[in-house]
């Protein structure tokens, strides 16, 4: 692989892609944050009477759910970019990508 073809992102998301714990916090925050809005508004249906506080309670959390998509999107459209660029530089090469078995 060329490695002057890739920028510093592309070398930053390589190193990171070395640590699965950053995905398993991530993916746990996620759950977390679903369960603790959960408890949160169920609290709120018995404390509040007033609908108005509820509609803005949910979409606070659908507004929370909307980034947390958005930045999930981004983070495979920049893999897809990086895998495109390390295909594109097997290819170059004349070589073919290694074959792995499954087990």
């Amino acid at each position: 692989m060329n490695n002057n073809s890739l920028d510093e992102i592309d070398r930053l998301i390589i190193e990171k892609s070395k640590d699965l714990q950053v995905t398993k916090n991530r993916t746990l925050t996620t759950v977390v944050v679903g369960f603790l809005f959960l408890i949160f508004y169920c609290g709120a249906v018995f404390v509040f009477e007033d609908r108005m506080c509820l509609l803005l309670i949910g979409g606070v959390y659908i507004l929370i759910t909307i980034f947390e998509k958005y930045s999930y999107g981004q983070t495979v459209l920049l893999y897809k970019k990086l895998i495109q660029k390390l295909s594109f530089n097997t290819d170059d090469r004349g070589t073919e990508p290694r074959q792995t078995t499954k087990p």
